[in-house]
């Protein structure tokens, strides 16, 4: 009877050991759940985070190319259809989301490098490639802003390394292939590129790349091109 009533207690007790170790396990389990949970939630899903920050620099790359860089934090965040908590999740501020936009124009102005002159003719080729650039800018929002930036007190030296100064380098190297003289052809650029310049920066309140801005361009640079050809001879 005694060793029964020993094992049984020594069962029972056992038995609450196991709960407590089960009930803990539990806890720990509890708090690893809401700790990923709120790991979670503090990181969202890759493919939404991108669809967010793809959000962002498209708003503000809008809204830059329609108003100006005188933007500011909500405008961007009304623009991209996101919280201000949202924005800041992504970028540290204003200036990093300008700085974003900056980027993608720069990648989006590789197509720069690999054109060659196709015609011959300095004029058709010159003209060739500025229609290739306003197409782009047409198609991305992200040109247009940065070329409005290339005017901007504050944002002129990022904007003009990302995409005013390879357009000039294209515009140069057709220049200098079809036989300019040097400084011709450095004139000739700068001529062309203060005529875009003026249209890019001018434009109303769709950015540039709408309307007859490239006919604009094309009906001014044509005669500037053609007359340092003359020159040049």
């Amino acid at each position: 009877m005694v060793g029964s009533a020993r094992a049984n207690r020594s069962r029972r007790q056992s038995y609450v050991a196991m709960d407590r170790r089960e009930c803990d396990m539990t806890v720990a389990d509890q708090k690893v759940s809401e700790r990923e949970n709120a790991e979670h939630r503090a990181r969202p899903p890759q493919k939404r985070a991108q669809r967010t920050r793809d959000a962002l620099i498209t708003g503000a790359a809008r809204t830059i190319a329609c108003g100006g860089s005188g933007v500011t934090v909500n405008d961007l965040i009304q623009a991209a259809g996101v919280t201000k908590g949202g924005m800041y999740f992504h970028f540290p501020s204003k200036d990093a989301v300008v700085h974003a936009v900056v980027d993608q124009a720069a990648r989006q102005c590789e197509f720069l490098r690999a054109h060659r002159p196709s015609t011959g003719d300095t004029v058709a080729d010159v003209q060739d490639l500025l229609g290739g650039y306003f197409t782009h800018a047409k198609r991305y929002w992200s040109l247009r802003a940065a070329a409005v930036l290339w005017t901007d007190l504050h944002y002129e030296d990022v904007a003009r390394a990302a995409t005013y100064h390879p357009l000039r380098a294209a515009v140069l190297a057709l220049l200098t292939s079809n036989g300019r003289l040097p400084t011709i052809s450095v004139d000739t650029a700068d001529a062309v590129m203060a005529i875009v310049c003026g249209v890019t920066t001018t434009a109303g309140p769709g950015g540039f790349g709408d309307g007859g801005d490239l006919d604009t361009v094309l009906r001014l640079t044509g005669p500037v091109i053609a007359a340092a050809g003359a020159v040049a001879v």
